[in-house]
């Protein structure tokens, strides 16, 4: 779905609409997915991450789109912590899902459509599992 909204410009059109606001809110969001990186802080990594696609989905003009995207992140992510319970957060690697949120939002800014699809087919939260479950 997701992939979807990419393709058909829904993002990009948004993107041009001129409001600093949005760009420092989503320089604060991509931040705080970086600085929970760096210092390994799992479960904040998982909120940032999640907080950031909730700021894409309001990016979109369309409420069903935006509902049901929100609503498969809450699963994907709700699964990732139930799987983070059970597991050493030593071995979590959050690099590969920090990247892709990195790269999503540097396409978006290009415009790049076909550079925001590869990145947002890496954003599977539970790339950052030991193996990549």
């Amino acid at each position: 779905m997701p992939v979807e909204v990419v393709r058909q410009g829904v993002w990009f059109r948004r993107w041009d609409e001129p409001d600093s606001a949005r760009h420092e809110l989503l320089a604060e969001r991509l931040e705080r997915v970086r600085r929970t990186r760096d210092a390994h802080e799992v479960a904040e990594f998982v909120s940032a991450y999640w907080e950031l696609h909730a700021y894409f989905a309001e990016l979109g003009k369309g409420v069903l789109l935006n509902t049901l995207y929100l609503s498969i992140m809450d699963l994907g992510t709700g699964y990732l912590r139930a799987k983070l319970a059970d597991i050493d957060l030593a071995a979590v690697r959050l690099d590969p899902l920090a990247e892709a949120m990195e790269d999503l939002v540097d396409a978006l800014e290009r415009h790049d459509a076909p550079a925001a699809v590869a990145a947002l087919h890496r954003t599977v939260p539970t790339v950052i599992l030991p193996g990549g479950e």
